[in-house]
């Protein structure tokens, strides 16, 4: 069922639209990036890693547009599904076939991938024309200069990303692509427990923006370049697995040990 799910997702046309849109947000970051790189812009020189995407220099407003609502794009692109197959009396038939842990496991699977390429290939597309027109920058808003002591705690991280740009910028996307199919399991979830669309996209996106005004923000842990080391991001990340965590528990309680759908 997995292979069949993903063939159908990926040849939708709901996709295909929502697959435009985040390449637009992406090449429209671009723009902007590019705009503010010279002699009258406020990144004068910038390095190209510094102005993606990822990192959320450019503008905030794309940033928002990408990752702040990643829940209610993910749930719109495939999470939504499982409650339109539970009102068509579709599930019935997948989990006759199946069995109910195999129609979960499939639906939680597929809601990963769906989420890591979706966000992975504009990121990656953003990151190749920021190289493209940007590939002379070398300043990071003049934190290059900064010694290992003015970073703070974990400095010597922060301090390494600084200095080894494209490294760490590969090693935030792996993480951020991680979290953004960890979300795309936790909507899913959230889907399977609410049964409810409506529901999932607001519970969705309460956790996920909450995620990003305490503390320890998910940003510390998915954006590269910033001032704080890797333990606040360490901590970011522990944060965020509870929800998922916790989610998937009660989606399996829900659907596979429950068995309250038949």
């Amino acid at each position: 069922m997995l292979k069949e799910e993903l063939l159908k997702t990926f040849k939708s046309k709901k996709s295909l639209l929502i697959f435009c849109y985040l390449i637009i947000v992406a090449i429209a970051d671009n723009v902007c990036g590019i705009l503010q790189t010279g002699e009258s812009g406020g990144y004068f020189n910038a390095h190209p890693t510094y102005m993606s995407l990822l990192s959320g220099q450019s503008a905030l407003v794309f940033y928002a547009l990408f990752v702040w609502i990643m829940p209610i794009t993910l749930i719109l692109l495939y999470c939504a599904r499982y409650n339109q197959e539970q009102k068509g009396h579709l599930q019935y038939i997948y989990i006759s076939k199946m069995g109910r842990r195999k129609y979960f496991l499939s639906k939680i699977n597929c809601s990963f991938i769906v989420s890591a390429v979706y966000s992975a290939i504009p990121l990656l597309l953003n990151l190749f024309v920021s190289v493209l027109f940007l590939h002379g920058g070398t300043t990071f808003a003049d934190v290059e200069n900064w010694n290992v002591g003015d970073f703070g705690l974990g400095g010597e991280f922060s301090y390494y990303c600084i200095h080894h740009p494209y490294v760490a910028w590969f090693m935030y996307f792996t993480i951020a692509i991680l979290v953004f199919g960890l979300v795309g399991i936790m909507s899913q979830c959230i889907a399977i427990i609410s049964k409810d669309n409506k529901i999932t996209l607001a519970a969705s996106f309460a956790i996920w923006i909450s995620l990003f005004s305490i503390k320890y923000d998910l940003t510390m842990a998915i954006q590269p370049f910033t001032e704080y080391g890797y333990i606040y991001g360490v901590k970011a990340l522990v944060i965020f697995m509870i929800f998922v965590i916790a989610s998937f528990v009660g989606a399996c309680v829900s659907l596979v040990v429950r068995k309250d759908e038949v």
